[in-house]
């Protein structure tokens, strides 16, 4: 507890305290990430684990660093300050010895020294902590959020909580000492959360990626006056993969850590983001989602456009995107201000909508030059045309059009597949398959 000065006064006599809230099973979702705060008089890993039996089949002790979780016995002692990564198959009491709360108080905070890269903490003390308030006590050292782990997902989530007796991850840009001050205090830091809107010169798009068991959701892209288009306080960097993994990040080669899962660039009237999806999960459907009534009124465009199957979606028309894993899947976001501004690379038949579809269809194209010759019908499996649904000249830009499922005479078509054809002046075609009700 802290005393009025501020210090912390507690010790435990042996065998009196144990490691809380571990799991046993031995599989991915019974990992915790935990830490010791107390100052032990025998912080032997053996000690301490040993009668777990052999750290190879019953149990196992990782501590990340160097950019690589590092089994037992690659350190001999557990460390104030530091988290690890625990897993037994047996019954999971750690019993941990002797010990005293660190002598820390408010004129001698506890200090960590840490490395340029992800840097697996502990919390040092023996109560909660909040990462704001360890955030507030050292601005000037560029130190990221935290990142705990949720066993449901089988992922690192940020969290402003540091629990007594657990860790986390944190990315430090430059090997710098933090402090960890003597306060009940929350703290107070700069803001780094972004509204919606996309005519604002301030605005982020956050992404929800769904794939197997795991969940990634912290994500997306966007623009700030106050940005850089390398790494800023409004960025944020893929965690390290784990056993299993779900990442969706862009590329920054000038940065030492260069997979950037939030990429927020400065304000411009039009920009291009290009995504990776990469993991080692299995599942069927991958789904990517995001909030379109966010966006707000106004005539900012923003289009998903999936490289590697060549379709596009409106983001402001629909709210998720579906599609099955490859690795190294790539996507691109293209942003503009206004229709003028909007200049893609390439004219394409996006995918109709809903579908099945039972009174009308929205048909997204987009065009890559201005006075662009098309032709959009809709034919039967047999090559039939059932209906012109436009056809001239288009300028460049995102186009919704609607077919209302009927033919040429306005009457209803009957219920089966058809197909809507996209054709170009210069004889290349593109074909999206439609199942009307």
């Amino acid at each position: 507890p802290s005393s009025k000065n501020g210090f912390i006064s507690s010790s435990i006599a042996k065998d009196e305290k144990s490691i809380p809230n571990l799991s046993s099973g031995g599989k991915l979702e019974n990992y915790r990430i935990i830490s010791i705060p107390y100052k032990l008089e025998d912080n032997l890993v053996s000690s301490i684990f040993g009668g777990f039996g052999d750290h190879k089949i019953d149990w196992r002790l990782m501590h990340y660093e160097g950019g690589k979780n590092k089994d037992y016995p690659a350190f001999p002692r557990i460390e104030l300050g530091k988290g690890y990564w625990f897993n037994t198959i047996k019954d999971p009491v750690v019993k941990i010895g002797v010990g005293s709360a660190p002598e820390n108080n408010k004129d001698n905070p506890f200090t960590l020294n840490l490395a340029k890269e992800w840097n697996q903490i502990g919390n040092p003390f023996p109560f909660d902590i909040k990462w704001s308030a360890v955030l507030a006590a050292n601005p000037g050292v560029a130190v990221g959020k935290l990142k705990v782990f949720d066993p449901a997902s089988a992922t690192l989530k940020e969290s402003d909580d540091l629990k007594m007796w657990t860790g986390g991850f944190v990315l430090a840009d430059n090997a710098a000492q933090l402090t960890f001050p003597i306060s009940l205090k929350n703290g107070r830091i700069s803001e780094t959360s972004i509204a919606s809107k996309l005519d604002e010169e301030e605005w982020f798009v956050p992404l929800t990626l769904k794939y197997g068991i795991a969940e990634s959701s912290e994500i997306g892209f966007g623009m700030h006056p106050q940005a850089s288009i390398s790494k800023d306080r409004f960025d944020d960097v893929a965690v390290p993969r784990f056993f299993n993994y779900l990442e969706f990040t862009t590329r920054h080669d000038e940065f030492f850590a260069p997979d950037f899962g939030r990429d927020v660039v400065p304000t411009v009237d039009q920009y291009t983001w290009s995504f990776t999806m990469n993991s080692n999960l299995k599942g069927e459907n991958v789904l990517l989602s995001w909030e379109p009534r966010a966006f707000g009124n106004n005539a900012a465009q923003l289009l998903l456009f999936d490289v590697d199957e060549q379709v596009f979606t409106n983001m402001r028309s629909i709210n998720h995107y579906s599609f099955n894993y490859r690795d190294n899947r790539s996507f691109k976001f293209l942003y503009s201000s206004d229709e003028r501004t909007l200049k893609p690379d390439i004219t394409m038949l996006g995918k109709p909508y809903p579908n099945p579809a039972l009174q009308q269809v929205t048909i997204p194209i987009v065009v890559k030059e201005s006075q662009t010759q098309l032709v959009i019908e809709v034919i039967d499996l047999l090559g039939k045309k059932v209906k012109v649904v436009a056809q001239g000249e288009f300028t460049s830009g995102i186009h919704d059009l609607t077919w209302s499922c009927d033919d040429e005479q306005a009457n209803k078509v009957g219920a089966g597949i058809y197909l809507i054809q996209m054709k170009q002046s210069k004889g290349s075609s593109q074909v999206r398959k439609i199942v009307v009700k």
